[in-house]
């Protein structure tokens, strides 16, 4: 496959990105309102602008109108993926929104607080895994959720989880493994030099997820050495299985930390505070570098939309520190810009 036409449009897309200067500017605004009019005047946001102007930008809404921006975004770019092999990849790549959408509505089961981007999301639902997200919406219960999922293909996975366990983190856990076995099965389809690139960062992305679920499995959950094993993805990159029995096997917080040293990711974890912000930190400069080195690969693709993630997530956190009028610093430092 040739990938000019494809990195010619994510050039003209990255172009659109928030700069450090937007940020900054947003810090410093003082109302969600204000906020949101200035993310509606951006080009990748430029469909919340009736709400902007109506005043329709709370905090809660403006959030989970973010949400279709990714979708949005990869719809533009898949249609230049031609050759049947990549575009087959990528979609399955792609398939982690879809399911991190269906975290979103369980957790807003369980917290009574259902989310309310449904209609902006329910074509790309329907789409990437066979089911009608309305429906999924008006379940009033894990049970009625969970059956609810009975076209999309990990349905049989996830109904055993749920038949098992009763619970939300048993089916993301199943979630998670679907999509990462089935992700390193498509990449085998590729091209050398793709594959070579897809394995590289989808088998860094495993082995930290791996690590940080261990950590908060022990030491936040209790779970048990033997049982941690069948939480974590079977799929070792960097990370050898003798790493991984002897992080398990840890008795403390302390121990974990030290362990990790004699690991390839030492230089990620000194230590535990805010393991998802040291993740993005890791994986965008790792896909920044792939991306740099392995232009006739899905790698650029798969950075851009990386960073579009990053960006909607920096969104989020500062309608949260505008709502909650914190300093504009204060805010800014918990960016990734």
């Amino acid at each position: 496959m040739n990938f000019y036409a494809v990195n010619a449009k994510i050039f003209a897309m990255r172009s659109k990105l928030l700069k450090r200067k937007d940020y900054e500017y947003l810090c410093s605004l003082k109302t969600v309102d204000e906020v949101g009019v200035f993310i509606a005047e951006q080009p990748f946001y430029s469909f919340l602008m009736p709400a902007a102007e109506n005043g329709g930008t709370h905090r809660g809404a403006l959030e989970q109108m973010l949400a279709p921006v990714i979708y949005y975004a990869y719809e533009n770019i898949g249609c230049f993926f031609y050759e049947k092999k990549y575009r087959f990849f990528m979609d399955r790549l792609f398939e982690r929104h879809p399911h991190t959408f269906i975290k979103l509505l369980m957790c807003g089961i369980r917290d009574k607080n259902p989310h309310t981007a449904v209609f902006e999301l329910s074509a790309f639902i329907n789409k990437y895994i066979r089911t009608d997200a309305h429906k999924l919406a008006s379940a009033d219960n894990l049970e009625t959720f969970v059956d609810s999922l009975k076209k999309a293909p990990f349905y049989p996975m996830i109904t055993a989880a749920y038949e098992e366990n009763k619970s939300i983190f048993a089916i993301e856990t199943q979630l998670d493994l679907y999509y990462y076995l089935r992700l390193k099965k498509f990449a085998g389809s590729l091209g050398k030099k793709s594959k070579a690139a897809m394995d590289k960062l989808t088998g860094e992305e495993i082995d930290i997820r791996n690590i940080i679920w261990m950590y908060r499995l022990k030491f936040f959950f209790g779970i048990n050495d033997a049982r941690i094993y069948t939480y974590l993805i079977p799929i070792h990159y960097r990370l050898k299985p003798s790493d991984i029995r002897q992080l398990a096997e840890c008795a403390h917080e302390d121990l974990f930390t030290e362990k990790i040293q004699s690991t390839a990711y030492k230089n990620i974890f000194g230590d535990f505070t805010k393991p998802e912000r040291k993740f993005d930190l890791h994986m965008q400069k790792l896909l920044a570098q792939t991306a740099g080195k392995c232009r006739d690969t899905p790698a650029c693709a798969v950075s851009f939309l990386f960073d579009l993630e990053i960006e909607i997530k920096n969104l989020t956190t500062v309608i949260e520190g505008v709502r909650y009028g914190l300093a504009a610093g204060s805010i800014l430092s918990q960016l990734i810009c």
